[in-house]
């Protein structure tokens, strides 16, 4: 039993060596090879367990771009191949890291090799709907009708992308882990602060409620931020404090500071209401079509300019409907079952 014992000892430690000797020719590959250095990997890949270590830590640092410029120098993966040996792996990296903290190494982290996925989920509201959620961090996210997005965070970054809709988000502070919301090329990014954002009709606003956001153009695809430790905007992006607002769509965005009064409209939609203050009836019928799947139309365009204000239900059209009628000059008829046409009197 004490020989297998210092049998099993001596693997390990020679097992932590290999992840070891492979790590810092990695560090030494990024960095660039002398031909003295070309001629000892070379000799130091002879052996297979060697080859093996080195193409899993390459693979895992994701260095295989590196290595593919290097074909003479690194035989291409076995077929039969071990399984990956995961604790050993973070061992190494553990290594290195210490040796980088020791002066040994002039060893920089990868920009995209060490961000981890920690939870991912696609969100999505019907036509009407509204969902209220409170994600993995703490922050509460607030979908409005007919939205969709996707929620990707990593030991580095927040990320919701937007696709489609509206949505309010109450930030959980994290100094450590910014918050970004993207949408149409836009990266609208905070640390502990609350904003709207709203895409609809190929137009994008942006207004905050809370603290202050920075918003830049979106540089990568996101499938490339995901893996990415550092996407903190820069000082210089554009600002945009509570109670402020912009149309981040227009070819210049300006940044607008809006009144209390039209911020809690702008956002009543959270407790199911639409307040609107002097809106033309055209506008109306744009926002309210997006909580129905009823299509709405004007038969006279004369119409179209009407002010309207008031508080409604965002779920009864019906009564929208029915209200218009009573205060104004005009009527409504359903041509269908899914189809209403608004008419003068």
């Amino acid at each position: 039993m004490a020989d297998q014992n210092v049998n099993n000892v001596v693997s390990l430690h020679s097992e932590d060596r290999i992840l070891d000797e492979a790590s810092l020719w990695l560090v030494k590959l990024d960095n660039g090879l002398s031909q003295q250095e070309v001629t000892a990997l070379k000799q130091w890949l002879k052996t297979p367990a060697h080859q093996d270590t080195f193409l899993e830590v390459a693979a895992l640092w994701d260095k295989m771009e590196v290595l593919s410029k290097l074909a003479e120098i690194v035989p291409a993966p076995r077929s039969q191949r071990s399984v990956m040996r995961p604790l050993a792996i973070a061992a190494s990296f553990l290594c290195v890291a210490l040796l980088g903290w020791l002066g040994l190494s002039a060893w920089q982290p990868p920009s995209q090799s060490f961000a981890t996925v920690q939870y991912q989920n696609a969100l999505s509201t019907q036509v009407g709907e509204m969902r209220e959620l409170i994600l993995s961090d703490g922050s509460k996210l607030t979908l409005n009708t007919d939205t969709q997005v996707a929620v990707t965070y990593t030991d580095r970054q927040r990320l919701i992308e937007l696709k489609r809709g509206e949505l309010h988000i109450e930030v959980a502070k994290d100094t450590s882990r910014p918050l970004s919301v993207l949408a149409d090329g836009q990266m609208i990014q905070a640390v502990g602060t609350a904003f709207n954002v709203e895409w609809v009709n190929d137009t994008l606003d942006l207004l905050v409620t809370e603290g202050r956001v920075r918003v830049a153009p979106q540089a990568q695809p996101v499938e490339v931020l995901t893996q990415s430790v550092d996407v903190r905007l820069p000082a210089t992006s554009l600002s945009v404090s509570q109670g402020q607002y912009s149309t981040l769509s227009e070819p210049v965005q300006k940044v607008r500071r809006i009144d209390d009064a039209d911020l809690s409209a702008k956002v009543s939609w959270q407790t199911g209401k639409l307040i609107f203050r002097g809106e033309s009836l055209a506008e109306v019928i744009r926002e309210v079509s997006r909580y129905t799947p009823l299509s709405i139309e004007l038969g006279d365009a004369s119409l179209k300019d009407i002010q309207i204000a008031g508080l409604f239900n965002a779920n009864d059209v019906e009564g929208l409907l029915a209200a218009l009628a009573e205060n104004f000059p005009l009527r409504y008829d359903y041509t269908s079952s899914d189809t209403v046409v608004i008419h003068s009197l």
